[in-house]
């Protein structure tokens, strides 16, 4: 479904899923069931800010099994080895799962990372096993099929630096990017519209994420570029209602939204039904 509409041109919406560390996906399921027919994929993150989670895979089968979805499945090149990716990559094509992320991912809280990897080298990774060919120019006997996605952070300070590695992204097979939150749309739809100009053809998936609380919002303050006044309208207003705001800023510079709830999913769906009444989605 995601594949097929963002290829087409078609605007989406995804959701991030964090995998529960309870390992009961009964309840996860339950959750999730009410945004079906609502949302595009899943977006399924591998222990999001280098903590330990269940693997991400696990999550990725539950919801084609029960949901139908297919998902977005994140791979961070912190956390496993050249052949590791490879066995992993060959994996997900058995059981079918069709779009990947790459990241360079969060140095781990738990041991030490694994740095012969960044996302680019991961992207160059996929690309070559699209043309059933190994990290290590070996012919494999099958190719796989993934829509290979990537991140880009229009937050960043030195956007310059950010957007030459954009560029290299695409250069190593990147068609899609999911974007950092999005708090400052002034800035945001500068740095899009630069990005889309020099890179014609890519899709840019914007994040629109919940922050709950001003603590929260204060202690991410300079690595997202949130504004104070939206610091302070936290603690005045809706925060769907201040997501809508941001999502009817950018919509028509972006092909789709990627909502970051942080596991509160009856969240994400209260702001689609926002999206829905407004005409935005």
């Amino acid at each position: 479904m995601f594949r097929n509409k963002i290829e087409k041109g078609d605007f989406v919406i995804t959701c991030e899923v964090l995998t529960p560390l309870d390992l009961n996906f009964d309840n996860l399921i339950g959750s999730l069931t009410p945004l079906r027919g609502k949302i595009d994929s899943f977006n399924l993150p591998f222990c999001p800010l280098g903590r330990l989670r269940p693997h991400s895979l696990l999550t990725a089968q539950v919801i084609m099994e029960h949901l139908k979805i297919n998902p977005i499945l994140h791979l961070a090149a912190r956390h496993q080895t050249t052949l590791g990716f490879e066995a992993t990559l060959l994996f997900c094509q058995a059981v079918g799962i069709e779009n990947i992320l790459c990241i360079t991912g969060d140095a781990p809280t738990e041991g030490e990372g694994n740095y012969c990897l960044n996302s680019i080298d991961l992207l160059n990774l996929a690309s070559h096993l699209n043309k059933g060919i190994s990290f290590s120019h070996q012919q494999l006997p099958v190719a796989t099929d993934f829509l290979v996605c990537a991140a880009y952070n229009p937050n960043r300070i030195n956007i310059r630096a950010e957007n030459l590695r954009l560029k290299r992204k695409v250069e190593n097979g990147a068609k899609v990017f999911f974007t950092q939150p999005v708090f400052n749309t002034k800035l945001f739809l500068e740095r899009i519209t630069e990005a889309k100009e020099y890179n014609p053809g890519i899709k840019i998936i914007a994040g629109l994420s919940f922050l709950y609380k001003k603590k929260i919002a204060l202690r991410l303050q300079k690595f997202l570029g949130i504004p104070y006044k939206y610091i302070e309208a936290l603690g005045e207003e809706d925060e769907a209602g201040l997501l809508l705001k941001t999502a009817q800023a950018i919509r028509n510079a972006v092909d789709g939204f990627y909502i970051i709830p942080i596991g509160h999913y009856d969240q994400a769906e209260r702001l689609i039904s926002r999206f829905e009444k407004n005409g935005i989605a």
